[in-house]
Protein backbone atom coordinates (compact mmCIF):
# COMPACT_ATOMS: atom_id res chain seq x y z
CA UNK A 1 0.00 0.00 0.00
CA UNK A 2 1.26 3.46 -0.87
CA UNK A 3 1.32 6.18 1.74
CA UNK A 4 1.98 9.89 1.90
CA UNK A 5 5.45 10.92 3.04
CA UNK A 6 7.07 14.30 3.45
CA UNK A 7 10.09 13.18 1.43
CA UNK A 8 7.93 12.00 -1.48
CA UNK A 9 5.93 15.24 -1.43
CA UNK A 10 9.09 17.35 -1.54
CA UNK A 11 10.53 15.24 -4.36
CA UNK A 12 7.29 15.53 -6.36
CA UNK A 13 7.07 19.31 -5.87
CA UNK A 14 10.71 19.83 -6.85
CA UNK A 15 10.31 17.64 -9.93
CA UNK A 16 7.28 19.65 -11.02
CA UNK A 17 9.10 22.94 -10.42
CA UNK A 18 12.13 21.71 -12.38
CA UNK A 19 9.90 20.66 -15.29
CA UNK A 20 8.29 24.12 -15.43
CA UNK A 21 11.66 25.84 -15.14
CA UNK A 22 13.06 23.83 -18.04
CA UNK A 23 9.93 24.14 -20.17
CA UNK A 24 9.98 27.93 -19.91
CA UNK A 25 13.75 28.50 -19.59
CA UNK A 26 13.35 30.45 -16.35
CA UNK A 27 16.44 31.66 -14.52
CA UNK A 28 15.63 31.54 -10.82
CA UNK A 29 18.31 34.16 -10.10
CA UNK A 30 16.50 36.82 -12.18
CA UNK A 31 13.11 36.90 -10.46
CA UNK A 32 10.12 38.35 -12.26
CA UNK A 33 12.28 40.90 -14.12
CA UNK A 34 12.83 38.24 -16.78
CA UNK A 35 9.11 38.41 -17.55
CA UNK A 36 9.04 42.14 -18.29
CA UNK A 37 9.33 43.27 -21.89
CA UNK A 38 11.88 45.99 -22.62
CA UNK A 39 10.58 49.40 -21.65
CA UNK A 40 7.81 48.07 -19.40
CA UNK A 41 6.34 50.81 -17.22
CA UNK A 42 5.54 50.40 -13.52
CA UNK A 43 1.86 49.68 -14.22
CA UNK A 44 2.79 46.81 -16.54
CA UNK A 45 5.35 45.48 -14.06
CA UNK A 46 2.70 45.53 -11.32
CA UNK A 47 0.36 43.57 -13.59
CA UNK A 48 3.06 40.93 -14.11
CA UNK A 49 3.68 40.74 -10.34
CA UNK A 50 -0.05 40.25 -9.76
CA UNK A 51 -0.21 37.51 -12.39
CA UNK A 52 2.75 35.75 -10.76
CA UNK A 53 1.06 35.98 -7.35
CA UNK A 54 -2.13 34.51 -8.82
CA UNK A 55 -0.09 31.70 -10.34
CA UNK A 56 1.37 30.93 -6.92
CA UNK A 57 -2.12 30.72 -5.42
CA UNK A 58 -3.26 28.38 -8.19
CA UNK A 59 -0.13 26.24 -7.82
CA UNK A 60 -0.62 25.88 -4.07
CA UNK A 61 -4.28 24.97 -4.57
CA UNK A 62 -3.17 22.36 -7.09
CA UNK A 63 -0.63 20.92 -4.65
CA UNK A 64 -3.29 20.65 -1.95
CA UNK A 65 -5.71 18.94 -4.34
CA UNK A 66 -3.03 16.53 -5.55
CA UNK A 67 -2.16 15.58 -1.97
CA UNK A 68 -5.83 15.03 -1.13
CA UNK A 69 -6.37 12.88 -4.21
CA UNK A 70 -3.22 10.84 -3.62
CA UNK A 71 -1.34 12.07 -6.70
CA UNK A 72 1.46 13.85 -4.84
CA UNK A 73 3.72 12.74 -2.02
CA UNK A 74 2.84 9.07 -2.22
CA UNK A 75 5.75 6.72 -1.87
CA UNK A 76 5.74 3.48 -3.80
CA UNK A 77 3.61 4.75 -6.69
Amino acid sequence: MSRFTKAAAIADIRARADAQQQAHAFNLDHGTAQLWPRGADEKFKAMIERAVAYGKVRALEGVAQDIESGHLGVSGK
